[in-house]
């Protein structure tokens, strides 16, 4: 991936600078049927990790890029994750389904879907000084090893803890600098590349790592990773309660639509983005109290937090009777204010789930 951002950057710069990146608000007018596809120049072709990269220029001189694989599920997890870049407003680049059957420049095998990217501003991580201390990327194998790196490193910009609460939440283990820009003029963060959205519940192995804080008085953070966790924190609780699984699963047929991908191939991606959903409201609390605790001074007593959590469920349910399953739950450890501040919570998520397991 850092090849494919690196000739981005080449073929930017050998246009003089007359390529320019897409807006936020991109139209994708070049994919409306009546749009005259002869304004269309395909600049490059490459082929990549078994997929074909194609970049192409409309008549106002914005580059787009095209990607194609035979895996569609590719297709879906990059649309999901740039699905959820761009409801909630986060930087990075906008993606959109080239349907199966729908022919452009640029677009190889017309049978097949494909996505069309905009383009980012600034340049990809690794070209910049020092680029090793940018490192975010969220290992499966090393999470626990590797959060105190993580969290010392996002806090050196707010919008590197943006950055990797949404590779929480969307459980994406790929952010090398190679996918991740910067751009100078606005001193800003982008993100590109999804496709391994929602490969694994990594709200849960984080909420694991960051557990054995609560009790160890020999971890101390800066201010700046105080803050640091803050804006992670604040940007997880906007996702969550922007994106509960049955919005995103109802996206994932929508996606599995324009792809031609039967809806049974999708079971294994729904159960991971409920179990995420939960995994990500349990990581929030137990940041919400790490954080008070390291504001107010107040850390290290014994505290099992695991026996705290609220409910394992492993189907999509709703939380309305939740409370009342905790009240007779006699293996939990909490304090009447823990335990209203869980249920609180709870309530504030109901509208995510559809099913109650205990009615």
């Amino acid at each position: 991936m850092i090849k494919l951002s690196a000739l981005l950057l080449a073929l930017i710069l050998m246009y003089n600078g007359q390529i320019k990146s897409n807006t936020i608000d991109c139209s994708f007018d070049i994919l409306n049927p009546e749009y005259n596809k002869n304004k269309i120049r395909v600049l490059k072709h490459m082929k990549h990790n078994n997929s074909h990269i194609s970049f192409i220029m409309n008549i106002s001189q914005n580059c787009f890029v095209i990607k194609q694989s035979r895996n569609a599920m590719r297709i879906i997890r990059e649309m999901l994750g740039a699905y959820i870049t761009e409801s909630s407003d986060l930087r990075a680049n906008r993606v959109r389904i080239i349907p199966a059957g729908y022919a452009i420049p640029g677009k190889l095998d017309t049978i097949m879907p494909a996505t069309l990217h905009t383009v980012v501003p600034g340049v990809p991580v690794f070209k910049l000084p020092n680029a090793s201390k940018l490192d975010i990327q969220q290992p499966i194998t090393e999470i626990s090893k590797q959060i105190n790196r993580i969290i010392h490193n996002m806090s050196l910009h707010q919008d590197l803890s943006a950055i990797v609460a949404f590779d929480t939440f969307i459980g994406n283990r790929d952010r090398n600098r190679g996918n991740f820009f910067y751009d100078k003029t606005s001193d800003t963060f982008w993100m590109i590349d999804m496709e391994k959205s929602f490969s694994h519940n990594l709200c849960e192995l984080v909420y694991k790592a960051m557990h054995t804080f609560l009790n160890n008085q020999s971890v101390n953070f800066t201010p700046a990773e105080i803050n640091g966790l803050i804006i992670y924190r604040n940007t997880l609780k906007k996702l969550i309660e922007k994106h509960p699984p049955h919005i995103l699963h109802e996206k994932l047929y929508e996606f599995a639509s324009q792809t031609r991908i039967k809806a049974k191939k999708l079971q294994k991606l729904k159960r991971i983005i409920s179990e995420s959903y939960i995994s990500a409201q349990q990581l929030i609390i137990l940041l919400d109290e790490l954080i008070t605790r390291y504001k107010t001074g107040k850390r290290g007593y014994n505290h099992n937090y695991e026996q705290c959590n609220f409910v394992s469920m492993q189907q999509e349910s709703c939380t309305c009777c939740i409370e009342q399953h905790m009240m007779h739950n006699t293996d939990l450890l909490c304090s009447e204010e823990q335990f209203n501040y869980i249920a609180d919570r709870l309530h504030a998520y109901s509208h995510a789930f559809a099913v109650c397991p205990y009615s």
